[in-house]
């Protein structure tokens, strides 16, 4: 949903010069008016919320834009808690995910990325949790809050709707036929109700000019070029891949502070991750069909990542170009949930107590985020 906002304006002049100045546009009484689309999407809604409330008190601008940061990041937070609570084994691998630089940095500003983030997150975790506990009956309440919060990190960027796919490999045992009927039933319901709005989204976006930000764009006749050159299309998306998948793009997605640059140790957040991928698994994670789960984790994943880039290559990048412009890093964040939690899966445990390995865990992951901040942030200003 877009709300239009009517603005008059001197014509010939700029609004956001001094008061002064536009005292005599007031004078010349020349005026153009023209309208903006201003997004009032769901994920702002616990922003806007928070701002409403801090003008309700009269807080100034300043005030109000804080308390805007803390709705986006107190919704992060919740997720991520509630997401990490839900898992019977690998807290510490979602507790690192939720605590990458760029996650954090995104979670502190007005942004959606988060909230697919932080939706892909609790999702997934109802998702494994279930496989963790094959003889446990699902209830409808599990079924519809997974299957609900795949569908709210989808709402921004509907591609990500693919994520349920997952729950379809869901295996249960001792699952009666109506539990089966009804669990399949209402997966169906909410997966129907996203393709209607994906290919809404999708329709809209082919038949419009393509963002502007991009250059020469022409989203009809980029589909028309890739179409007509499919092979020579296909070279144009793998060569990119093997860029944009890269662990050397990894600071793109785990230490990017935006603007203020990444300030390298993307290996250490790397290392760590892949530590607790391996170490942070117990008896629960040797469920059936695991190998099967982890592939289809994999396949989504790489179908995901082909999708985002071939919708901004229609979307966003100059018609043939030999690349794929507006693709970040950040891109890849919700995919690294799913990946972390089922590709490896020993289910065997350091022989650590498991408050010590927490801690250790927790201290080292906080010990390198707060280094980067003070290295990033803080350090350059004073």
């Amino acid at each position: 949903m877009s709300k239009t906002i009517d603005f008059s304006i001197a014509d010939g002049h700029n609004v956001s010069s001094s008061n002064k100045k536009i005292d005599n546009m007031n004078q010349m009484g020349e005026y153009a008016t023209y309208t903006v689309n201003v997004d009032n999407s769901i994920p702002h809604k616990p922003a806007g919320i928070l701002i409403a409330v801090s003008r309700l008190f009269g807080a100034n601008f300043r005030t109000r834009f804080i308390c805007g940061q803390f709705g986006m990041l107190i919704t992060y937070a919740a997720l991520a808690y509630f997401a990490i609570k839900k898992l019977k084994s690998g807290k510490m691998i979602m507790s690192i995910i939720a605590l990458f630089p760029t996650n954090l940095v995104l979670a502190s500003n007005f942004s959606y990325d988060p909230w697919i983030t932080g939706f892909t997150m609790l999702g997934t975790s109802y998702f494994v949790s279930e496989l963790q506990q094959p003889e446990k009956r699902i209830t409808v309440f599990e079924t519809v809050v997974m299957c609900g919060a795949f569908v709210l990190a989808a709402l921004p960027k509907q591609l990500y709707v693919m994520f349920l796919i997952l729950p379809m490999f869901m295996r249960k045992n001792r699952q009666s036929k109506s539990d089966k009927r009804r669990y399949y039933l209402i997966l169906s319901a909410f997966f129907v109700f996203m393709l209607v709005l994906f290919a809404i989204r999708a329709f809209s976006s082919v038949t419009s000019g393509g963002d502007t930000r991009g250059g020469d764009v022409n989203s009809m006749g980029q589909v028309n070029y890739i179409l007509t050159n499919p092979i020579k299309y296909s070279k144009t998306l793998i060569k990119f891949l093997l860029g944009y998948l890269s662990p050397l793009n990894a600071k793109k997605y785990m230490s990017y502070f935006s603007y203020l640059g990444d300030g390298g140790s993307a290996a250490v957040f790397m290392s760590l991750l892949l530590f607790c991928m391996i170490t942070d698994k117990d008896i629960t994670n040797k469920f059936n069909g695991r190998i099967l789960t982890a592939a289809v984790v994999l396949a989504v994943d790489f179908a995901l990542v082909c999708m985002t880039a071939t919708a901004l290559y229609i979307s966003f990048t100059p018609v043939g170009y030999e690349t794929i412009n507006g693709c970040p890093g950040r891109y890849l964040l919700p995919l690294t949930v799913p990946f972390a939690l089922t590709l490896i899966n020993p289910g065997k445990p350091l022989r650590v107590k498991k408050s010590i390995y927490n801690f250790a865990v927790l201290a080292v992951m906080s010990a390198c985020v707060l280094f980067k901040i003070l290295y990033v942030v803080t350090w350059p200003m004073l």
